[in-house]
């Protein structure tokens, strides 16, 4: 899957959202900073470890695991249809 090729589709951010809302809170949240999808800007890794109050690695570390479970939500989805 590619996250931005989904985002950028017609019904990419709805397919997104719900996705998205599945997640758990952390990983919401990085999301939902780090690709601006709260129609705010986006945050880099180092903003967001920042305002969260732990390392960039650490964000970096959940975002591959929050794409992760996106990846396998969506496919869910998608089968389910």
């Amino acid at each position: 899957m590619e996250f931005m090729k989904i985002l950028k589709s017609p019904d990419g951010k709805l397919i997104i959202s719900d996705a998205v809302a599945q997640l758990p809170l952390r990983d919401r949240s990085v999301i939902n900073n780090l690709f601006g999808l709260l129609d705010n800007d986006p945050l880099s890794q180092s903003e967001l470890a920042e305002m969260q109050g732990c390392s960039r690695q650490r964000i970096h570390i959940i975002k591959r695991r929050a794409l992760s479970r996106l990846e396998r939500i969506i496919e869910e989805q998608r089968v389910n249809k």
